[in-house]
């Protein structure tokens, strides 16, 4: 109850206006928090990303894998080959089946099982290296076509994958042995290598 003669306090206008406005500013803020805080509880959780094998460079076919060449990268589920490797020492020591590029997931079938480097249905043949001037170009994953050299000269094999190129075995005086090309070939064109290797000779040529 107010007391006699005593006056009500009166608020001046600008107060008023500025008191009004700012609780106005306060109530829009505070829904604006309750919006975002529901979108935040309706809003889909993201995937959970799981690290995965891939190469760190590019790789040719018949590499035998080393701890360098490979890494691992985050990725989401569903994104990669369900046989993919998670753990890079699964791979180290095995032997790629084919090319990787990289950053290229590496996975159980792109790899021969411990040092077998050919696929199923085919096998490895070495191939003598004697032309000096193409050997340096030969390299794992390279395609060659094989023609024999003797009297009645023909096509061998074509577009044949060279899984390997041992270093040249070194004599005991620091001599170099001949080189030579591990290729990938079916077991009816290694037998007719071996043919053609004893009658004459195989030659090479780049694709």
């Amino acid at each position: 109850m107010r007391r006699p003669g005593m006056s009500r306090a009166v608020v001046p206008w600008p107060l008023r206006r500025f008191l009004h406005l700012r609780r106005r500013s306060l109530a829009a803020l505070a829904a604006a928090v309750a919006v975002l805080a529901t979108l935040s509880v309706l809003a889909p959780r993201p995937p959970e990303l799981t690290s995965v094998v891939v190469a760190t460079r590019d790789l040719p076919g018949g590499t035998v894998l080393v701890a360098s060449d490979l890494t691992t990268l985050p990725a989401t589920p569903g994104t990669f080959p369900d046989d993919v490797l998670l753990d890079p020492a699964t791979a180290v020591g095995r032997t790629l089946n084919g090319p990787a590029s990289a950053r290229t997931p590496i996975t159980a079938t792109a790899l021969a099982e411990g040092q077998r480097l050919a696929r199923d249905g085919f096998v490895v043949a070495a191939l003598p290296l004697a032309d000096a001037a193409i050997a340096p170009l030969v390299q794992p994953g390279t395609r060659v076509d094989l023609f024999s050299t003797g009297g009645d000269a023909e096509s061998l094999a074509q577009n044949v994958r060279v899984v390997a190129v041992p270093a040249p075995a070194t004599g005991a005086f620091g001599a170099s042995g001949a080189g030579a090309a591990l290729v990938e070939v079916t077991p009816d064109v290694a037998a007719r290598l071996t043919v053609a290797a004893q009658t004459g000779g195989v030659a090479i040529a780049l694709r």
